[in-house]
């Protein structure tokens, strides 16, 4: 059976994510996160994407994305084609680096929008690496918190778009990205990124 296509339309936000293959904890390595940075400023400057977070974990990454072009596929495409080869090569490796395709899904609402920020910049901390979303980790969270200057390809404006400013945007995340469970209305707002499969045909019998 063919592959399904993205759901990928001119101005869709995206919250995309993969994790690697056999959970390879590949992004402790300095170098493949620097390789990995680089790559999320192409999405910008060859794509057009607002990138609006991004966290770096270990075994997986997560990023906010608006794509006013319509070009997630082929973007994520080659996003994922050159970072297999540069770390590959990086660490001396061969294979996939991923498990498979990356996954998305398209935000259809501020409040799930705001809310997928807040667990990108708390993603470290539920995960027992940082104790707090403001401790030093390979994200955006520093720089969209104003704590320190981001990378050129970070949007901050799209981050006054939701919160208003730095100062909002950070108590949002310390409130509702630390909370011990995120309820049902959290967690509404957001579509899988698949078109849904062509319904079969049942063959007619002959007449």
């Amino acid at each position: 059976m063919g592959r399904l296509n993205r759901l990928a339309a001119p101005g869709d936000e995206q919250h995309v994510y993969n994790r690697t293959a056999n959970r390879m904890s590949v992004f402790h390595h300095p170098g493949a996160r620097e390789v990995f940075f680089r790559l999320v400023g192409l999405l910008r400057s060859r794509f057009g994407m607002v990138v609006r977070a991004v966290t770096l974990m270990p075994t997986h990454f997560h990023m906010v994305l608006g794509d006013p072009r319509g070009l997630l596929p082929q973007a994520m495409q080659l996003f994922g084609t050159n970072l297999a080869r540069a770390v590959n090569k990086l660490l001396e490796r061969e294979g996939r680096l991923f498990v498979g395709r990356y996954k998305n899904r398209v935000i259809r609402t501020v409040r799930y929008l705001a809310v997928v920020y807040a667990y990108l910049a708390a993603n470290p901390v539920r995960a027992g690496l940082i104790k707090h979303p403001e401790h030093r980790w390979p994200s955006t969270h520093r720089a969209l918190a104003g704590l320190e200057s981001g990378p050129a390809w970070l949007d901050t404006d799209a981050r006054d778009d939701v919160f208003g400013d730095a100062e909002r945007y950070r108590e949002f995340v310390l409130e509702l990205g630390l909370a011990d469970a995120l309820d049902d209305d959290d967690l509404a707002g957001g579509t899988t990124g698949w078109l849904p499969r062509p319904k079969r045909r049942r063959a007619r019998a002959p007449c």
